[in-house]
């Protein structure tokens, strides 16, 4: 699956600047910043949707077993987001970017013992 909204910039995803808010004592201003900042928040959410589906997939019997295959943060993203029913589908997680890659060079660079992993029941 992709999601666009990762590879745009920071200010791709804000429309607004962080407000403004006064000190609660003195004349002071400061911006109000989320904790989290919009790339984050939009893998954030991206990793939540992808968990969604998922579970949907579990529950409807479309998905017996899961091959994670992510760069490490947003492998640790999914793994917060996914329920526990679903965690156990995963058989097995690979920490790689293939981002950029055509469907065919991410076949190429897969390793062996994924094809070795039955992917469905007999």
């Amino acid at each position: 699956m992709t999601h666009p909204e990762g590879r745009m910039l920071a200010r791709e995803l804000t429309s607004d600047l962080p407000g403004r808010a006064f000190d609660s004592a003195g004349q002071g201003r400061h911006t109000m910043e989320s904790e989290v900042g919009p790339r984050q928040q939009a893998a954030i959410d991206f990793a939540h949707f992808l968990a969604k589906r998922l579970e949907k997939a579990r529950v409807q019997g479309e998905a017996e077993r899961v091959v994670l295959v992510s760069p490490p943060d947003f492998l640790g993203l999914m793994r917060k987001s996914m329920a526990e029913q679903t965690r156990r589908l995963v058989v097995l997680e690979l920490d790689r970017n293939f981002v950029r890659l055509s469907p065919k060079e991410i076949r190429e660079r897969l390793p062996e013992r994924l094809y070795e992993v039955p992917l469905a029941r007999p």
